[in-house]
């Protein structure tokens, strides 16, 4: 299948088939099947940076007059369009046409799961003026679709530097539906399926603010992210944006901020992790794909946006049973719920189960404290790897710009979430107090950290650095902070 705007399309020897989707179908009508043997012309305008193109087919069907369509392609999609024109022109000459190439999929059963990527029209959250799908079934990407759209009333004006990015205009959008009309399609394409995006706190939240606006329900639903999976694949990684993870993993680059091409290399680095995972496995949930690298799925609830997190609890547990010699079991069932109606989907509780179980909490009081120190430790331990800010973050952001440090315990959050979550906010994320910090952020500890000590230095000696809570830095991530409770998922 070659990826045209709102249709895919198809050529073989003997005809050219045009899907439609559903909303194009509405708009468009059909989708016709042209003889390859009925075209009389095929002419090409290349889409650009900013302005989309298309590729015209003239044809005249025996016995009636010649007609054309005009087959169009997005911005930056002009691979794509000189793709179909050559393969239809191709298919003229009767050479033969070779089979589209897929991506090698690991075939997991139960492997199901939607990638979901976004487009703003301003540095609003919810000003989504484009939402592109990938839906994977059973470990093999079946279809993709995209839907550009206004966005929320009251969230419409377009942003020039943001149309700079991803090459939509208001004026591509006057007369198309609004978000609000659209959503039903994509929810439907969507269906029980959980979704996966990169760096999905930013396409979640997104989400989250177009359904408020739009006075749209919000729905409960599960995701995962395919950045924090990655990070948690252990994968000698120096540079985490998507276009550096894919070519890392041998998946095909998305077009540069092109929100369908974005949604399928999601999708098909999910599907590379899985299949590097666990290459001898034959069936596997997106939840256990995740539980497996001791990650709780993201859930959205009408009132919080909660983010995928590592199991503190769990990886505490692990290590309190390693330190007394004892296996732990991975996945944990807490990290796995029961899945409704149809296998590989998240349950709504991703925490049935108690804090710790017997065994490890025997396993703890049987290593004299050691396991529990070790625990303790391991909660604050730092990640290897440093995400990049993002690059497309809401520059009037309280933590925009910021240079943060951590130091203390966070748990039930862990450290790399935590710098997720800031990256994506447009922090910049340190290991070290040093004269770049602007931000410190102590957590619980039984002692003034040296960390906390080096900031105060510091502040002594004039540099503007300023000194959270945990609580504080949990509001200005719309994070909930349940002290001795677990996590509210």
């Amino acid at each position: 299948m070659i990826s045209g705007q709102g249709a895919q399309l198809s050529v073989t020897a003997s005809d050219i088939r045009l899907h439609y989707s559903p909303l194009c179908a509405s708009l468009r009508g059909e989708a016709p099947t042209i003889a390859v043997a009925d075209v009389t012309g095929v002419s090409l305008v290349e889409p650009t940076a900013y302005l989309g193109g298309h590729v015209l087919l003239r044809y005249a069907p025996e016995g009636q007059e010649e007609t054309e369509i005009a087959v169009p392609f997005a911005p930056q999609r002009a691979a794509e369009a000189r793709e179909f024109a050559e393969a239809v022109e191709a298919a003229r000459r009767g050479e033969s046409i070779a089979e589209e190439a897929q991506p090698a999929a690991p075939g997991f059963a139960g492997l199901t799961f939607s990638a979901v990527n976004i487009a703003a029209a301003n540095a609003e959250q919810g000003s989504i003026c484009q939402i592109g799908l990938a839906s994977v079934r059973d470990g093999e990407l079946r279809s993709h679709t995209q839907w550009t759209c206004r966005p929320p009333e009251g969230l419409d004006e377009f942003d020039p530097r943001m149309s700079a990015i991803h090459g939509i205009s208001a004026e591509d959008c006057e007369g198309l539906p609004r978000f609000a009309e659209v959503w039903p399609e994509v929810a439907k394409a969507i269906g029980s399926d959980v979704l996966v995006a990169h760096r999905a706190q930013f396409d979640l939240a997104g989400l989250h603010a177009a359904w408020r606006a739009s006075g749209i329900p919000v729905p409960e639903l599960h995701y995962g992210c395919s950045h924090i999976l990655a990070l948690h694949a252990g994968l000698p990684l120096t540079r985490t944006r998507l276009s550096d993870l894919c070519e890392h993993l041998g998946v095909e680059a998305p077009e540069h901020h092109d929100a369908e091409s974005s949604a399928i290399a999601c999708a098909r680095m999910i599907l590379a992790l899985a299949g590097l995972l666990h290459p001898e496995a034959s069936q596997l949930s997106v939840v256990e794909l995740f539980a497996s690298r001791g990650l709780l799925l993201g859930v959205s609830t009408e009132d919080t946006l909660y983010p995928v997190l590592a199991d503190a609890f769990h990886r505490a547990d692990a290590e309190a049973s390693r330190s007394a010699g004892e296996e732990s079991s991975t996945p944990d069932s807490r990290c796995i719920a029961s899945p409704p109606d149809g296998a590989g989907q998240a349950g709504t509780d991703f925490r049935s189960g108690g804090r710790s179980g017997t065994k490890n909490a025997g396993a703890a009081g049987r290593g004299g404290g050691s396991g529990r120190r070790s625990a303790r430790w391991s909660r604050v331990a730092q990640p290897e790897t440093i995400p990049d800010p993002n690059p497309d973050a809401d520059p009037e952001g309280e933590l925009y710009g910021q240079n943060v440090t951590l130091s203390g315990d966070f748990a039930p959050y862990d450290k790399g979430e935590l710098w997720d979550a800031l990256a994506e906010r447009g922090a910049s994320i340190g290991k070290n107090v040093t004269k770049k910090t602007t931000l410190l952020v102590a957590g619980p500890w039984g002692k003034k950290t040296s960390k906390h000590k080096r900031a105060e230095e510091l502040q002594e000696k004039g540099q503007d650095i300023r000194i959270w809570s945990a609580e504080e830095l949990y509001t200005a991530l719309g994070l909930s902070r349940h002290v001795d409770e677990e996590p509210p998922f």
